[in-house]
């Protein structure tokens, strides 16, 4: 019991999590929400969530196997479908769920992969987990991936730690050429950067971004998506996504393409704090469409003199460390949507200019 103990007082971070919640909790959380599009509020999101439950239940009642999928999930699925211009589509409760089921389709096809290096966690845990052969290849390098044996690529529309932009052109013609098969994580680019149909043999977005609920969807071709409902543990002995949740997504996903004004506005808001930033002198990394904008602390000269001034000013900001991102990398992560606070993003700035 007692090296146990000592084992998990060893994976402590600067922050508990009781005093993290409190911290963010007491304080104004600053760019710290995925809600890149503010649907997570809308008023029809929020009664199509209400609907559903009404008319569906507020759970599924049982595994995606055992009754628990239905109209709901049916018409989620083929919104995507639509949307992505792919075959067919399956959802799932969450992004790690549906990465971990990535996972076990590798190892159904006893596939060898390549992935990019920073592609998300739950995809490498999910890799792990199955004992699948993958191997890594430089961030956002193609040629280096073309030089690795495998034959299945994986990347991401927006890579979150940085907040780079995927080649998914340049990926899409390697796998072209090279007749293997391309799955992309677009958890953080759906509904933020433009659409590109038919991109990827697998795709894979979350719905608690842009679309402002909670769950996934793994869409592509029919083939994959079939041995996917073999072969995935986590689809199988998981309770269904809520049917409520699930009538939600699609009406928000169709306010996505309708409501063209929701990107318009966060690019709005990107260019601004960015400009700003310039003005500053603050080194930011992230894709100029990117709503993820990176600060990292490396290049500040009194990283804990800025944190006493926001905790003076009541602003968090998240600080993103280790294992989430390498050792010397840590940084400040700005999470930007079209209705982010612009003030409060450039008293923060203001902060960071002075310990430049």
């Amino acid at each position: 019991m007692d090296s146990l103990r000592q084992k998990a007082n060893e994976l402590q971070d600067y922050l508990s999590a009781n005093e993290l919640w409190r911290e963010i909790s007491s304080h104004k959380s600053l760019c710290s929400s995925n809600d890149y599009l503010g649907l997570r509020k809308d008023a029809e999101v929020r009664e199509a969530l209400s609907e559903g439950a009404l008319r569906y239940g507020s759970g599924s009642g049982a595994s995606p196997f055992l009754g628990g999928y239905c109209e709901a999930h049916e018409c989620l699925a083929h919104e995507v479908c639509a949307t992505l211009g792919v075959e067919k589509a399956l959802v799932f409760v969450s992004g790690y769920q549906a990465n971990v089921a990535v996972g076990s389709l590798m190892r159904y096809l006893d596939a060898r992969v390549l992935c990019d290096e920073e592609c998300h966690r739950s995809l490498f845990d999910g890799l792990v987990m199955n004992k699948v052969s993958f191997r890594r290849f430089e961030h956002n390098n193609v040629d280096q991936c073309r030089t690795k044996t495998g034959n299945v690529v994986c990347v991401e529309g927006l890579y979150s730690m940085s907040g780079s932009v995927g080649l998914l052109d340049d990926f899409s013609k390697l796998v072209l050429a090279t007749k293997k098969c391309l799955i992309v994580d677009e958890a953080h680019s759906f509904g933020v950067l433009p659409v590109q149909q038919g991109t990827g043999h697998l795709r894979i977005i979350t719905l608690g971004k842009s679309v402002g609920l909670s769950g996934a969807v793994i869409a592509g071709d029919t083939w994959m998506i079939e041995a996917i409902v073999q072969s995935a543990s986590s689809l199988r002995y998981s309770t269904a996504l809520s049917p409520a949740l699930a009538h939600a997504a699609t009406v928000s996903i169709r306010k996505i393409k309708q409501e063209t004004w929701r990107r318009e506005q966060l690019m709005k808001h990107i260019a601004e704090i960015r400009s700003y930033a310039m003005r500053c002198n603050i080194p930011l990394e992230g894709n100029e469409q990117s709503p993820i904008q990176i600060i990292r602390i490396k290049h500040l000269s009194q990283p804990s003199e800025l944190l006493k001034r926001l905790a003076k000013k009541e602003l968090v900001v998240p600080v993103i460390r280790p294992p989430t991102v390498k050792n010397g990398e840590q940084c400040f992560r700005l999470s930007i949507t079209n209705h982010t606070d612009i003030f409060q993003v450039k008293a923060f700035l203001d902060c960071v200019q002075t310990c430049l």
